[in-house]
């Protein structure tokens, strides 16, 4: 505000009775607890897929002497061994489980996700509350609480990701064994349906051919009975 003063000049001072502006932007700012609800999504987009009675796989249930006391299945080391009829219930059973893995990972990768994007959102509020250089600012924002918590849980997530991930890549080699089993159970059934046919084929063959080189032998005529000769008559 300017000022004429008693001699004559015009001066330029403060008028402490007006509030200072906000930074551009500051009225749509959110807060931290605000912003972190925002981003918790996940939740939400399961009761969604729910909502169209569509759920998540569930792992294995059963007596099978093939699942572990929390639902996973057993291979077994002489798997070469088993049966058909085993063989089938196991892969049924591996089957089940690598769904339920699968699914699981999905749902860590979203809440994984979820956990960057609220990391993110509580780094930037953070930084914005210190003061000093800049090298300042991002010690003290590494060291406040809440950004620690925020980047805790994100680290948590991502742990359990890559974990998951691991059992999902060895649950895949498992189906993948299993299903390569099958595959030459059924080949070898076939191959034995085939060389069954081939050699019911053969002896056949030889069979007919057998018929055919054997020896006809000639009908005879009917015999006729034997007359006896009629005596001769002596002259007298």
């Amino acid at each position: 505000m300017k000022v004429k003063q008693d001699n004559g000049d015009i001066v330029e001072v403060l008028d402490k009775t007006k509030k200072p502006l906000a930074r551009s932007g500051s009225g749509m700012s959110m807060e931290i607890d605000e912003g972190e609800d925002a981003y918790q999504v996940s939740n939400g987009a399961y009761e969604e897929m729910v909502r169209r009675g569509i759920k998540l796989p569930s792992r294995p249930t059963g007596s099978s002497d093939l699942l572990d006391e929390d639902g996973v299945p057993i291979i077994p080391i002489d798997i070469m061994s088993l049966s058909e009829h085993r063989l089938g219930e196991l892969s049924t059973l591996v089957q089940v489980y690598y769904s339920y893995v699968v699914g699981q990972l999905a749902d860590v990768k979203n809440k994984y996700k979820e956990a960057k994007e609220r990391h993110e959102f509580v780094a930037s509020k953070v930084r914005l509350t210190k003061d000093g250089t800049t090298a300042d600012k991002e010690s003290r924002k590494t060291t406040d609480r809440r950004y620690v918590l925020s980047r805790a849980r994100a680290f948590e997530l991502e742990c359990l990701h890559n974990l998951l991930s691991a059992v999902v890549d060895a649950w895949d080699a498992n189906w993948k064994l299993i299903s390569r089993l099958i595959t030459v159970r059924e080949q070898e059934i076939k191959k034995g349906v085939r060389q069954a046919h081939i050699d019911s084929v053969r002896v056949m063959a030889h069979q007919i051919r057998d018929r055919d080189e054997r020896p006809r032998r000639l009908a005879l005529p009917p015999s006729r009975p034997s007359r006896k000769p009629l005596p001769r008559r002596t002259k007298q």
